[in-house]
């Protein structure tokens, strides 16, 4: 009889510990399907507040840019932007440089109150500008062309980086 109390008290031992075990595997297999799904969330969150940051970004820098153009026609503003722009060749021009840029500072300090690791960068590009007249046997504009004013925002936020653009027609 007593064989038998122990034969019964080591099935109830195995038991026990096998169920232990099969419990132990799944609250590891929680832990882990948790963490990764905890470590995708953050790279959306983290991926959004970067986006957020690109479009207020472009969002400020829109009128900026706008009235350095209108400057430059109106013989206000940069002369080396009016001579770049007068060429009859425009190839693709990053313009930031040649505009009242300063917008990319205080960028810079806006995303520092929200975040260390957050920053924002804005620039401003002339592309795929072409001839418009080309008609040489008439009277025709050498400097008359057509392309897009782009401006690309790229912010980061931890370890999300967004990078968003918009496009503008422009004739001249």
């Amino acid at each position: 009889m007593n064989i038998n109390i122990r034969i019964k008290k080591g099935y109830a031992l195995v038991t026990a510990i096998s169920i232990g075990g099969m419990l132990l595997l799944l609250a590891i297999s929680l832990f882990t399907f948790i963490s990764n799904q905890n470590a995708g969330i953050n790279v959306i969150v983290n991926g959004e507040a970067a986006h957020f940051i690109a479009e207020a970004a472009i969002s400020r820098s829109i009128v900026s840019v706008r009235n350095s153009l209108a400057d430059i026609f109106a013989n206000n503003g940069n002369t080396k932007l009016y001579e770049l722009l007068t060429k009859p060749e425009l190839k693709d021009t990053n313009i930031t440089e040649y505009l009242n840029d300063t917008w990319n500072q205080d960028l810079k300090a806006f995303t520092k109150e929200i975040d260390e690791t957050a920053s924002v960068e804005v620039s401003v590009w002339l592309r795929d500008f072409k001839q418009t007249e080309k008609e040489n046997t008439q009277w025709f504009d050498p400097i008359a062309k057509s392309g897009f004013v782009v401006i690309e925002a790229t912010g980061k936020y931890k370890n999300g980086k967004r990078t968003l653009a918009v496009r503008r027609k422009m004739d001249i």
